[in-house]
């Protein structure tokens, strides 16, 4: 027992210095997986629910990556108490899953279908009170903040000796970035889908679907229900 909890640490930290060392390792496995995503065929209910279940999986590690790449750059809790820390993270694990189970529980009819909705608001309503009471802010979405990981990448450049050679790379890393889309049309076909960095947009997660209208007609799953 001992010598799996020994390897258990070895990996964790394997990983940790992994991501670490190079953001851009993490942010290159996250976008492998919400690519994976698309690949999956939609031809049924069930690849539907496990291309949504991939596309989340590639969110939540990113979540974890982000909390990952705090630690290493030594950033105060995003909240005061550990307890509201814990309820905010649980929070975004809810609002990034709850796609895929609506999904899940719709096939079982509309009655399993709206109990879940229904639960999933309750408890979501409830961290959102608790924490408007403990914190005296308004919670915003996604309840965790997406981590700036420009600024590690840019500290290793400095730490490198980079802006000392090429001034211009680092002016241009000290303007901002302009935010991604939430959305890409594709040249050939012109159908709109979700891209990868729709998730560090701002939207919901259960608004992904809401895509703009092309030729009159909306690409939302639901429009034809």
């Amino acid at each position: 027992m001992e010598w799996v909890s020994k390897r258990w640490k070895d990996l964790a930290q394997f990983y940790f210095q992994l991501i670490v060392s190079d953001p851009q390792r993490a942010s290159t496995l996250e976008n492998s997986l919400k690519t994976f995503s698309y690949l999956i065929p939609g031809n049924s209910p069930v690849t539907q629910e496990l291309s949504e279940l991939v596309f989340a999986i590639g969110n939540l590690i990113s979540l974890f990556n982000d909390g990952l790449l705090r630690k290493a750059a030594g950033l105060p809790l995003l909240l005061s108490s550990k307890i509201a820390n814990r309820l905010q993270i649980f929070l975004t694990v809810i609002e990034q899953l709850e796609v895929v189970l609506e999904m899940s529980a719709q096939r079982s009819g509309d009655v399993h279908h709206w109990w879940l909705v229904a639960v999933v608001v309750f408890v979501k309503t409830v961290i959102r009170l608790f924490l408007l009471w403990q914190q005296r802010i308004m919670q915003t979405w996604p309840a965790v903040p997406h981590f700036d990981r420009t600024k590690i990448t840019s500290a290793q450049q400095q730490s490198q000796g980079s802006s000392s050679n090429e001034p211009e790379t680092d002016k241009e890393a000290q303007e901002p970035n302009s935010p991604p889309a939430a959305t890409w049309t594709g040249q050939r076909s012109g159908r709109c889908v979700r891209s990868l960095q729709s998730d560090r947009t701002g939207a919901p997660v259960s608004t992904r679907f809401s895509l703009p209208e092309l030729s009159g007609r909306s690409f939302s799953p639901l429009s034809d229900q």
